[in-house]
């Protein structure tokens, strides 16, 4: 089988969770026999003829354009929807409402609506959580025949993780909280940094800057407990190292799909605090500390907690099932059984 997939334009500069997930999909893929190529602006026409199928990563409107030419070339494709809701949870039913009716009903925005044919003419879609389809649901039509619930993975590596690299490195030597991603907005690091601030916890932050004016709020709200370090490699032993040094792996993002580094951290047996939104639930069951990332004192508990509690490995249990080698075994599934619909 011969696959393309297909990524956020600039998700290789601003790496991210997304990107990891194209990653380590195409790897296992490829050591179950699959050919696995990437598009780019040198992808020719011929390379684009001997597949069988395209694999897009993300639902995002500029796919859009690249609809004419798969059907142009009869080629059929999936997507992985790695959908989350950009603005704050509804706080209203009204207000509910009114943004259901504005997109699904009137449908006059540009961008819902590419997003809406990008789903209607692909063969299946990807959520990889049960709340990603509620989210979905909430603005576009979906046919509930073509979902297929892929869940996100994790390296089966980070069980083996040791924390003697990272501490010989940073000179740490108490009990400290990490996160590990971009710094932006969404992800709540000004929170974060002013929270462990207050409370003199030591935070270590591992990531990039991808809102300068942002990061700059972030460096001034920062104290002297606050460590930043530049991101790593992802098969850096120092990020795994990092893991199992953390008492705490804290996550309080707006909203996370559910938060690959967090699955990460609990396969190297940080306990885990992360946001009730999304599908984080459905992933960390009862071994996750949740919190409201819109409050304060929500976030405060969680961190006080984290740090208060014996890292006894429950996370780790719970995400030991999620490893890339079942996640594209499944995505196998989704191709043949794409594959065969067309042979109908």
């Amino acid at each position: 089988m011969h696959v393309m997939f297909v990524t956020n334009y600039c998700g290789w500069v601003k790496f991210g969770g997304a990107e990891v997930q194209a990653q380590q999909t195409a790897y296992y893929l490829e050591k179950l026999g699959v050919i696995v190529e990437w598009f780019g602006p040198k992808t020719t026409a011929e390379e684009l003829k001997r597949v069988d199928l395209v694999h897009f990563f993300g639902a995002y409107d500029y796919y859009y354009h690249f609809l004419d030419i798969l059907q142009e070339y009869k080629k059929p494709y999936v997507v992985s929807t790695i959908f989350f809701r950009k603005d704050k949870p509804f706080r209203t039913f009204t207000f509910r409402l009114f943004r259901i009716l504005f997109f699904k009903i009137l449908n006059s925005h540009l961008v819902e609506k590419r997003i809406q044919d990008l789903i209607n003419g692909s063969s299946f879609y990807l959520p990889n959580s049960q709340n990603e389809v509620k989210s979905l649901r909430q603005l576009y039509n979906l046919n509930e025949e073509k979902i297929r619930i892929i869940p996100n993975g994790v390296e089966s590596r980070f069980i083996w993780a040791t924390p003697e690299l990272f501490l010989s490195k940073t000179g740490l030597k108490e009990d400290f909280c990490l996160y590990v991603g971009r710094i932006e907005r969404r992800k709540n690091t000004l929170l974060l940094i002013k929270i462990c601030a207050k409370l003199n916890i030591p935070l270590v932050i591992i990531g990039q800057s991808v809102e300068p004016d942002f990061f700059q709020m972030c460096l001034k709200a920062a104290g002297p407990n606050v460590k930043f370090l530049p991101m790593v490699s992802h098969d850096d032993p120092l990020l795994a190292s990092a893991y199992a040094a953390a008492k705490l792996f804290i996550l309080p993002s707006w909203y996370e799909t559910p938060g690959i580094s967090a699955l990460e951290a609990a396969l190297a047996g940080a306990n885990i605090a992360i946001t009730k939104y999304g599908g984080t639930e459905e992933y960390f069951g009862d071994s996750a500390i949740y919190l409201n990332p819109y409050s304060t004192r929500s976030v405060e508990s969680a961190i006080i907690r984290g740090l208060s509690q014996p890292k006894d490995g429950r996370a780790r249990t719970k995400i030991l099932p999620f490893t890339w080698e079942e996640v594209a075994k499944k995505t196998l599934g989704v191709y043949q059984e794409t594959l065969n619909s067309l042979k109908i």
